[in-house]
């Protein structure tokens, strides 16, 4: 399986910020995800069966004006601009952004009936999935690993790999004020606690929790990350290696746990 990247770029030099440079972002971005997918669990053969074409998922590094980014079966990885005053977020340049969309794509893949579930808990576990590979995906790069051990060698401060999407969240902070709940970074560094969703606001500042599935995500996302600093805490050697092994550790143990978790609906 692979991508149908609509208005693709010739590959030549490009500067930052041009149009040139956006596609090749996100186009490397995008197959990035897809490699540290493929190096957890083998070759990827097909996208979700509800895609028009399983084996060619739609990228479309930049549609039209808005602080968006999403998957849709059949639109595929769409990615959006805004701009406020002099900057411009543009969502198909950021990473983490690309591979938290590609995310969705991939669980998809591998649980189809999730996607359409719409109980906070199934569609919070989706934006965690995203968010999950966020991470895996740029712990998967050496120079980042090292940059991040440098900053904290236990991995028990917070940093730019456990907070995902910091542009975007500086576009929505700019456009729509510090209390929007997207105007942070998501932090897998967290003390949230599980909570009935139901027994929550349905929207609050990025501080607090909520029972809207961005925020309700971080559940999940802060147990992942602590999954993988105990496991790279348990490893003999403290270096960059034995943090790319706990992450893939913790990576493998994800996608299985996907595929074979059951799906039980609750009726409360």
């Amino acid at each position: 399986a692979g991508f149908d990247f609509v208005n693709a770029v010739t590959e030549q030099a490009a500067s930052v910020g041009t149009p040139d440079f956006l596609f090749w972002q996100c186009r490397q971005a995008v197959l990035l995800t897809v490699e540290l997918w493929e190096e957890l669990d083998g070759v990827l053969k097909t996208w979700s069966p509800r895609v028009t074409n399983p084996a060619k998922l739609p990228v479309t590094f930049d549609v039209e004006a808005g602080l968006n980014a999403f998957y849709h079966p059949q639109l595929g990885l769409r990615f959006f601009h805004n701009t406020t005053g002099t900057k411009t977020t543009f969502s198909g340049a950021s990473t983490d952004v690309v591979a938290h969309e590609c995310g969705h794509a991939l669980l998809d893949s591998v649980r189809p009936q999730l996607f359409d579930i719409h109980q906070t808990e199934f569609a919070a576990f989706h934006e965690s999935f995203g968010d999950c590979v966020a991470i895996l995906v740029a712990l998967a790069d050496d120079d980042c690993r090292k940059a991040l051990l440098t900053l904290t060698p236990d991995l028990s401060k917070p940093n730019f790999v456990e907070a995902v999407m910091e542009d975007l969240s500086d576009g929505v902070r700019r456009q729509l004020g510090a209390t929007h709940p997207a105007a942070l970074p998501r932090r897998a560094m967290n003390n949230f606690q599980f909570q009935l969703p139901t027994a929550l606001p349905s929207s609050a500042p990025p501080a607090k929790m909520s029972g809207e599935a961005h925020a309700f995500s971080r559940i999940f996302t802060g147990c992942f990350y602590d999954l993988i600093r105990g496991l790279f805490t348990a490893s003999a050697a403290k270096d960059e290696q034995a943090l790319r092994a706990a992450a893939f550790t913790a990576g493998k143990l994800l996608i299985a746990a996907a595929k074979q978790a059951s799906v039980t609906l609750s009726l409360i």
